[in-house]
């Protein structure tokens, strides 16, 4: 079967899916026609602009763009803000923007294609870039509102494209290596140490200076995270109840406790900082439904939560976090807190409160 055959096939098979459901996200369309998101968004006749993947220009332009949406997302959690891509910081392993509205930690070596997207026609037109891993599934996506500038998207576009080449993606292998370090990915079993230094592992969370400190227990101790808090249970973590999401984003809500969401993929970590005031339940999923925030967690996919507490040099950190089945970390909830100062009121409060 040649590429263009293989193409049209898909084509039809997609076409075949949204005639039964209009309604179905290219995301879960991909799922269940057993391809990439991004080959998917290939076989449509036009509107898909490839554009070279020169990261830092990339990402130093986009200001350019005024006011956008931010999306990041996992296979569980989608969350989505609005703001303006200013002032990155680009670093070797992950580049930080940190902007109201606009608050990413990048890990740009999982970056492998990018494209721009133009849907509807007219003044319904949307548009967005939509960057991918090697593999074709979304990392991050910028989606133009209403007052971003049209013209700055077009010329973006134009410039990154000459050049531009059709992506080849890589299939996805039966078994990966995981970079626990990096971000919430699938954790291998492959990691685990049957005999962890229990004590060890305990006496070196002990003494954690700062919260990324944590990160580099696992690969250390040869432990997976979500090992590390089960073996921590009693010392460090509390196990906790897997419909908590619903419960703190309410308990937030009312109290009007300021928080911090963390939702990543191996490519992205997005951030949303302050208050939460909308908490809708759909179905499976548990919704924020903010001016210039969105959530949306499938509450039936959590599949193991957790109170946890870090020491640091300022002080004991306490979070939420909460798990799919494989490992895969979905989101975690923080009250807010600039570095050196006091944890916003309410929130140690809420998580001692939770069951």
């Amino acid at each position: 079967m040649t590429r263009s055959t293989a193409t049209s096939d898909l084509a039809a098979r997609w076409a075949e899916l949204r005639a039964e459901e209009p309604r179905i996200r290219i995301r879960d369309a991909a799922e269940r026609l057993g391809v990439s998101e991004l080959a998917l968004l290939l076989t449509r006749q036009g509107g898909v602009t490839p554009i070279r993947l020169d990261f830092e220009a990339f990402i130093t332009r986009a200001e350019e763009l005024g006011e956008v949406m931010a999306l990041t997302r996992n296979a569980h959690c989608v969350i989505e803000t609005d703001g303006t891509y200013r002032e990155p910081t680009f670093g070797s392993h992950s580049t930080s923007i940190v902007q109201p509205g606009v608050d990413l930690r990048i890990f740009q070596s999982r970056w492998a294609h990018l494209v721009a997207v133009e849907t509807g026609a007219g003044d319904e037109t949307r548009r967005s870039f939509q960057a991918f891993d090697a593999h074709g599934d979304a990392v991050h996506k910028i989606w133009l509102r209403d007052g971003s500038d049209v013209d700055a998207f077009r010329s973006i576009v134009a410039e990154f494209a000459e050049g531009a080449e059709t992506p080849e993606l890589e299939p996805h292998a039966e078994e990966s290596s995981r970079d626990a370090e990096e971000s919430p990915d699938p954790e291998p079993d492959v990691d685990r140490d049957p005999e962890p230094d229990v004590e060890g592992l305990l006496r070196a969370w002990s003494k954690l200076e700062h919260t990324h400190d944590f990160f580099r227990l696992m690969p250390r101790f040869s432990v997976t995270r979500t090992q590390a808090l089960e073996l921590a249970e009693g010392r460090f973590t509390r196990r906790l109840d897997t419909g908590v999401v619903k419960t703190l984003l309410e308990t937030a809500s009312e109290r009007e406790i300021a928080i911090m969401i963390f939702v990543g993929n191996p490519g992205c970590i997005q951030i949303h900082t302050g208050r939460v005031d909308r908490v809708v339940e759909t179905g499976d999923w548990v919704n924020v439904m903010d001016p210039g925030f969105n959530l949306h967690l499938v509450r039936t996919d959590v599949a193991h939560a957790w109170a946890v507490t870090k020491p640091t040099s300022y002080g004991e950190i306490r979070s939420v976090e909460v798990y799919a089945e494989d490992g895969t970390q979905i989101a975690s909830f923080f009250g807010l807190r600039k570095e050196g100062t006091q944890v916003a009121e309410g929130w140690e409060e809420l998580v001692e409160e939770l069951d």
